[in-house]
């Protein structure tokens, strides 16, 4: 059977579809990120200790933009970079990687860090809403003007 009709066949189960879109390494702790650490410029996410490499960091942020599960904007003070932040949709991962923290604690003894355990000790309803309204807020914030190139024209 060919890639492309293999490419054509509809997916019929929601977990397999899940990992066709989430299921490498890096798309998720990208994720991860932006809703727990507190990363939003690419330098940030390069500084994770996981090490993604600066081309994989580029297509896994391409993809989630394409997906709608992550926004990209101008940043505020330097026209250089972009910030990166969750959509509502990317949010609604949240309980997803919560719980499979939760699971790698439980049997593979990698501990939860403590300040994250203390964000996953609100009930569930307390922190979406609090992950929402972030997502809320960058969103109605508009975008800076653009900076004019200084260039003249030849």
């Amino acid at each position: 059977m060919s890639k492309a009709s293999k490419a054509a066949k509809p997916v019929s189960c929601p977990l397999n579809r899940f990992l066709e879109l989430f299921g490498d390494r890096w798309t998720l702790l990208i994720v991860r990120d932006l809703l727990f650490g507190e990363k939003h410029e690419f330098g940030e996410f390069l500084s994770a200790q996981e090490g993604i490499a600066t081309n994989m960091l580029a297509d896994r942020l391409r993809r989630l933009e394409r997906l709608g599960v992550v926004t990209r904007r101008p940043h505020p003070t330097d026209a250089r970079k972009r910030v990166y932040s969750l959509s509502i949709k990317g949010v609604e991962l949240a309980p997803v990687l919560i719980e499979a923290a939760r699971w790698s604690e439980a049997h593979e003894g990698v501990a939860i860090p403590a300040p994250l355990r203390q964000t996953f000790a609100l009930d569930r309803e307390a922190l979406m809403a609090a992950l929402q309204s972030r997502v809320s807020r960058s969103e109605e914030t508009p975008a800076p003007p653009r900076l004019r190139s200084r260039r003249r024209p030849v």
